[in-house]
């Protein structure tokens, strides 16, 4: 059970550092046509932080799904788009769009992002370099929020000093404020008024109508077992207020879909999925089988663990499984289109067509000097009945 604990453990150190610096592959895909050089502006300087009330009722729109985004965010699809990010090395990657109905890439931009979200026509992201960030020290996690238009023109720079990642929901962005320890702060996107939610560290991140959901606990100090607050589930009205505990044990990768939570609890170093009835409070466990990532798309749960991506029903019904040679620790789900992404400490980004069940690599750079652990083109074995 402790080697489960230290391969969870590290598998996070690890995610963080490929969270950060995103993805990477040799050149098979059409020819590279990189965008003119956008121009960065600077932001004008921060507005003076204020007291939260809450926003506007209204049918939220979201830049991307939760699961993407608490899975890292390297994919965001919009239309006939899929915006990618992909890394070349650990230190660096480069943001790329993908027409899927003329299979046209171009490069956007060239420097380290994640967390892609979509809103007003434009790719907000974020930008930071690994190689100033002490894995173990969150006080080094200053990371910009940048937006740019489809073609990787007119970048301007939104915000320089929050921790990890962020969303997009409605007309503002939440995020972890590094100088706040990361609290949860919103930066309104019509008016750049930003203002504090929580005061305490928070990340997966879950917006809705009327609640704020989260997980207690930025980065590392989210998954350490270390007798804290951290990894309990909470929730919040939409201007911080009525914070309280939901679950009272150790969970990851929440997410908020329809009359429930989805999350990872830890059971003395065994991972299960789980989900909580929002209205009675209620928890059960809808597998018994060990998941270490999971991913909500249209109605349908992606669970992964070493070697398997299954594909359940929103009750925890198992439909299909993908059995994968070489997938290791999860690989950080991303769902859109008919796709399943997930990418391997080697940094390629695989898709898997669910309508077919064939695997390919999304993207290969040229330079690409290791084969690859998992084979590409393959049609995968597999398996319509539960265990």
């Amino acid at each position: 059970m402790k080697t489960n604990y230290v391969k969870k453990l590290f598998a996070g150190v690890i995610s963080l550092a490929l969270i950060i610096a995103l993805f990477g592959c040799e050149r098979t895909n059409p020819p590279i046509e990189p965008s003119d050089s956008p121009t960065t502006v600077s932001p004008e300087p921060t507005v003076e932080i204020t007291t939260a009330t809450p926003p506007e009722k209204k049918e939220l729109q979201h830049g991307n799904t939760a699961s993407n985004l608490i899975n890292g965010g390297y994919i965001a699809e919009y239309d006939d788009y899929l915006f990618f990010a992909n890394a070349d090395n650990v230190d660096h990657s480069s943001i790329f769009r993908l027409n899927i109905k003329t299979n046209e890439i171009i490069q956007l931009s060239d420097t380290a992002y994640g967390s892609l979200n979509i809103y007003n026509d434009k790719l907000y992201y974020s930008v930071h370099d690994i190689r100033n960030i002490d894995i173990g020290d969150p006080s080094t996690y200053s990371i910009g929020i940048f937006a740019c238009d489809f073609g990787g023109k007119s970048t301007t720079q939104i915000y320089d000093d929050m921790w990890l990642g962020f969303s997009i929901v409605g007309d503002s962005i939440y995020f972890a404020e590094r100088h706040q320890s990361g609290s949860l702060f919103r930066l309104d996107l019509n008016t750049d008024e930003v203002v504090q939610i929580t005061d305490m560290s928070s990340s997966d991140i879950n917006i809705t109508a009327d609640k704020i959901y989260y997980i207690r606990g930025v980065g590392i100090e989210h998954m350490m077992l270390d007798g804290s607050d951290n990894g309990l589930i909470y929730q919040c009205n939409l201007d911080g207020s009525e914070s309280e505990v939901l679950l009272d044990g150790y969970a990851y990768n929440l997410v908020a879909e329809g009359d429930y939570l989805y999350y990872i609890h830890d059971e003395d170093y065994h991972y299960y999925l789980e989900r909580m009835d929002i209205k009675t409070r209620e928890c059960e466990r809808l597998s018994d089988t060990e998941y270490t990532d999971f991913n909500i798309y249209k109605g349908k749960i992606y669970c992964s663990d070493d070697g398997r991506i299954d594909i359940l029903d929103l009750d925890g019904n198992m439909e299909k499984r993908y059995e994968i040679e070489g997938l290791i620790w999860g690989g950080h789900l991303q769902a859109a289109g008919n796709w399943i992404f997930f990418r391997q400490l080697d940094s390629w980004i695989y898709r898997i067509d669910t309508t077919t069940d064939i695997i390919d690599v999304l993207f290969e750079y040229a330079d690409r000097s290791q084969e690859l652990p998992i084979t590409p083109g393959q049609k995968l074995n597999v398996t319509t009945t539960p265990e």
